[in-house]
């Protein structure tokens, strides 16, 4: 096990069998997925080379290039740049680009919780966004998040809420940092090869081969710790719902296109290492057609929170 996720199958075969579900093996075995487990440390981002995969910290965009908004002119926070370089060698399917950055941003802590339910409706197609740049790392500059009244504002209200409530933040120190800038820690990404099987409710797998009482014992066995891992490609672990399925319901988005088109892109999870909590400890998923992501059309990315 490392950063919570199975590294590979052999491995998982064992967590299987050591939890008494041997029986299923074969049936699990058959919704594996080959992904690509992140593993996030605290960096000195003064260090980092220009276009290093990160999360936080500040995104090194072309120069030129404006900061994505939501659509009241908000900066969205930048949740991570992953060079297509560094990810490529764990790509054991060859899905992503081969070169080239890609940058993730969303509405953050602070905001979310003003969106409803994110990522369920078309009125959300502002609050995330997905870049890609291709081109050479010198004309690539730290850029860092415009300032915006607006959001300080919305972000100093959001704290007396929270505090009110009894809300508590992941360590004391958070709402100094993150909160009140917009910008989480920086933090330098290890990467693994790695692969985890179905594991969303109505899967068929738990719905129709685990029965009562092994339904439990399999997910705890694959995520025994409070948070899911951070990975790219691969099956998505949403416990409640088919991330992957979800885009055909998209009412913005193309209803006619079937649920195998839809892949996950980038899973990234609740995190004291990160500092990020998207809702109670939930994970925010990036999904994306198979061809849009084929021809590098990542502007049509989708993206949602569950927790």
């Amino acid at each position: 096990m490392r950063g919570g996720g199975i590294i590979n199958r052999q491995e998982l075969k064992h967590l299987i069998i050591e939890v008494g579900l041997g029986h299923c093996w074969n049936a699990i075995e058959k919704t594996i997925k080959d992904d690509i487990q992140i593993v996030p440390v605290p960096g000195n981002e003064t260090m980092l080379p220009l276009g290093m995969s990160k999360m936080g910290g500040h995104p090194d965009l072309p120069k030129r290039w404006n900061w994505p908004t939501d659509e009241e002119g908000i900066p969205l926070s930048f949740v991570a740049q992953i060079s297509c370089k560094d990810a490529a060698i764990y790509d054991r399917q060859s899905i992503l680009p081969r070169y080239g950055i890609l940058y993730f941003f969303s509405v953050g802590d602070g905001e979310w919780e003003n969106c409803g339910q994110y990522g369920y409706g078309k009125e959300d197609k502002n609050r995330f966004r997905v870049l890609f740049f291709d081109g050479d790392v010198s004309m690539l500059n730290r850029t860092s998040m415009p300032a915006c009244d607006k959001r300080d504002e919305f972000c100093q209200a959001r704290l007396i809420e929270r505090k009110k409530f009894g809300r508590k933040p992941p360590d004391p120190q958070y709402y100094n940092s993150y909160q009140m800038t917009g910008v989480y820690p920086c933090c330098p990404l290890t990467f693994f090869v790695s692969c985890t099987p179905e594991t969303y409710w109505q899967s068929p797998l738990r719905q129709n081969v685990l029965q009562e009482g092994e339904d439990d014992r399999y997910m705890q066995s694959l995520f025994p710790s409070q948070f899911l891992p951070c990975k790219l490609l691969g099956n998505p672990d949403s416990p409640e719902h088919d991330i992957e399925g979800f885009g055909h319901f998209v009412e913005d988005l193309d209803v006619n296109t079937p649920k195998s088109d839809w892949m996950l892109l980038f899973q990234v999870a609740s995190s004291d290492v990160t500092k990020m909590v998207w809702g109670s400890c939930g994970t925010l998923f990036y999904i994306i057609r198979k061809q849009d992501l084929a021809e590098k059309c990542f502007d049509k990315t989708w993206a949602m929170i569950q927790w």
